[in-house]
């Protein structure tokens, strides 16, 4: 570990208990060295797959209430693909992160590298709720207006849901940077720096891929119409 967390004798300090749940809000570095003490291995799982469930779901309700999607689809995309995209994305933003890092000079372990990164989602997953919870309830007056559209990001109130959960995700983003920060002890601007560096090598190729088949699936439906 950085010398910010691990004494010379190599043994971890003795902290006072902490409630991960709620101090990974508020007090960074004394809930992950907690959580590197007694909880190092404990639901690093859970919460990838928490955050891959609500991300599923943010991103595919408005098409789902604009157009009823068939039941077994929704149960592939629920039940296997959020869970193990979740996984799949904690696992590589946490390597990547180790591999910034250690060009940069710091060396981590890979399982308090994960634990981090899995207890600061936290913070993103309670934002991407936000955003469910509004749309769902913008919704019951927006779909009578507009069957069969999508009307998220299609005027003011479309905009709404975004603009709700946006504070939440910006308080995230500090809490990932104060946890990167105690992981690898590193000021604040190369803690932007690591941080940003990892989200685009992490969610690039995915977005990419994402916009590829976004583009053929246009041009398909639009062959097929005319």
């Amino acid at each position: 570990m950085n010398a910010s967390t691990m004494p010379e004798n190599g043994n971890p300090p003795k902290i006072q208990r902490v409630n991960p749940w709620i101090g990974i809000w508020w007090r960074q570095r004394e809930t992950l060295l907690y959580v590197w003490q007694n909880l190092l291995d404990d639901y690093i799982h859970r919460l990838f797959v928490l955050l891959g469930l609500v991300f599923m779901l943010a991103a595919r309700l408005p098409d789902w209430h604009a157009i009823a999607p068939h039941p077994i689809g929704v149960m592939v995309q629920i039940l296997l693909f959020a869970p193990i995209g979740g996984i799949i994305a904690g696992y590589v933003f946490a390597a990547i992160l180790r591999l910034v890092g250690r060009w940069l000079g710091r060396q981590v372990p890979s399982p308090h590298t994960k634990a981090m990164v899995a207890w600061s989602n936290l913070p993103f997953a309670a934002a991407w709720i936000v955003f469910i919870v509004t749309f769902l309830l913008l919704d019951r007056s927006q779909g009578p207006l507009h069957p069969g559209k999508i009307w998220l990001f299609e005027g003011f109130l479309g905009w709404v849901p975004a603009l709700v959960a946006a504070p939440i995700y910006l308080y995230a983003v500090f809490v990932r940077l104060r946890s990167i920060i105690v992981l690898l002890g590193v000021d604040a601007g190369r803690a932007g720096f690591i941080w940003l560096v990892t989200t685009i090598l992490t969610y690039a190729p995915a977005a990419a891929l994402t916009y590829v088949y976004m583009v053929l699936y246009y041009v398909a439906s639009t062959a097929g119409s005319s």
